[in-house]
């Protein structure tokens, strides 16, 4: 008989334990924050890495930083080995959901604007070189801001194109990915998103859900809509417990849903969800390996009320 191990990564998403104002007061800047800019933050799914653009070495690179037992984050280390294939800019990072796969926007010189990469990290821990998504998602427009869904199928990401010296208005583009692993003709994201040049789209834990930021009232503020349908999406929702009179930009949230970061006047913020913002759910993730040679099996996995014994979920 094979004895069956079954790695269980259990993520409650709600009631976290933390203080809250539910309003733009209880924003805070990070400590890794420079007189330079820092913009364009991305977290793990468990919170604990952090990727971010800063200029603080004269240009714009990357930079990675984890999280601390005391609340603060480690001195960021630069992406070296990613940063050196941007010829002029580099930016706008995304981390997957395990952390092991980045998503950027880099300009190499081959054209001129820019398009998306992607990085891998191999067994060491150590990122891999960058390479072009492809097409159909890179044109001779400009793709930037990209962002995976957690479950890996949706790629966001903002088009901006360009009319002589002066950039369009931006909006927000999905693709996925069909059965041969290939991404698809990217579409725009339909009304009532991408009415006031919207931008920086990240989708959350619960594959349904984009953060967003648009400029619909005179300034860029953070929203958040829910998909129904296939590109069917709300109302977008303002949220309010962080915008200010200040423009808000790049949302991240963890998968625990207790913070979430975003760039704001040059700096990286942060600040505690509030409980009716948050998706109130519970997130399963594993595999099952054979003990004997750690390979993957297949079995069933079934949640079960321990009071009750009824079966939950299978």
């Amino acid at each position: 008989m094979k004895k069956i191990l079954y790695t269980l990564v259990l993520v409650w998403t709600g009631f976290a334990c933390v203080a809250q104002d539910n309003n733009a007061a209880s924003s805070k800047p990070i400590n890794i924050n420079t007189d330079f800019i820092e913009f364009s933050p991305t977290v793990s799914g468990d919170g604990k890495t952090m990727v971010f653009q800063s200029n603080r070495d004269g240009s714009f690179k990357l930079y990675e930083s984890t999280l601390q037992p005391d609340g603060n984050w480690s001195s960021p280390k630069a992406l070296d080995h990613i940063n050196k294939w941007a010829k002029m800019f580099i930016g706008s990072p995304c981390l997957s959901q395990d952390g092991k796969t980045l998503y950027l926007s880099m300009f190499r010189g081959l054209d001129t604007d820019m398009d998306i990469y992607v990085a891998k990290k191999g067994k060491n821990d150590e990122w891999g070189l960058p390479f072009n998504i492809g097409k159909p998602i890179t044109t001779s427009a400009s793709e930037t801001f990209p962002s995976i869904s957690p479950d890996g199928k949706k790629l966001f990401y903002t088009l901006t194109t360009v009319d002589g010296k002066e950039a369009k208005c931006s909006k927000i583009m999905m693709s996925e990915l069909n059965d041969r692993k290939n991404w698809t003709k990217p579409i725009e994201v339909a009304a009532p998103i991408n009415a006031s040049c919207d931008k920086s789209a990240t989708m959350v834990y619960d594959n349904k859900t984009i953060l967003f930021s648009s400029n619909s009232n005179g300034n860029y503020d953070l929203f958040r809509s829910e998909m129904s349908a296939p590109n069917s999406w709300s109302q977008p929702v303002a949220l309010n417990y962080i915008n200010s009179p200040d423009p808000e930009i790049n949302a991240s949230l963890t998968a625990s849903e207790d913070y979430i970061y975003y760039a704001k006047k040059g700096d990286i913020y942060f600040a505690p969800v509030p409980d009716n913002e948050k998706l109130h759910g519970l997130k399963l993730e594993g595999e099952f390996l054979d003990l004997e040679t750690g390979k993957p099996v297949i079995g069933k996995l079934f949640l079960v009320d321990s009071m009750g014994k009824d079966t939950l979920k299978r």
